[in-house]
């Protein structure tokens, strides 16, 4: 996932969805985008019918179709499990227009280790990637 994405989203306001409405995806709607500073307009799933029966404070159902047939640009956070992350991924790539980011992209990034561990113990862990780096290790 390009960093960069997430600071245009921001600056040119773009619209944010979150993808997935099982477990995981009706406990993290708020809490991912929050830990980036954005805010999720709407909400998708796989299955229509969970899209029209499931409402989610402040946010908009939309259908898969509608979704892929989007013209302006969005961020799409994928809140489902690996292996079902990488399908949908690919199947939204058919759009330019949507920015995709999966769970697993996102336990990568700084600002969510940050978000998620405090400043404090996110510090420590800076220093232990870097050690590691100098002394042979691999950061990714």
């Amino acid at each position: 996932m390009d960093h960069e994405i997430i600071k245009h989203a921001k600056n040119e306001n773009w619209d944010i969805c979150t993808y997935g409405l099982g477990y995981l995806g009706k406990r993290l709607y708020k809490v991912i985008p929050d830990m980036l500073g954005l805010s999720a307009k709407y909400y998708c799933d796989g299955d229509d019918s969970k899209v029209d029966s499931i409402i989610l404070p402040g946010m908009k159902g939309i259908h898969k179709e509608d979704l892929i047939k989007t013209e302006s640009p969005k961020i799409i956070f994928i809140l489902v499990d690996d292996p079902y992350d990488l399908e949908i991924q690919k199947m939204l790539a058919v759009n330019d227009h949507l920015h995709t980011v999966t769970l697993r992209e996102l336990a990568l990034m700084d600002d969510v280790i940050e978000s998620f561990y405090g400043e404090a113990l996110y510090k420590k862990y800076k220093e232990l990637t870097d050690y590691s780096v100098e002394h042979g290790g691999v950061h990714k």
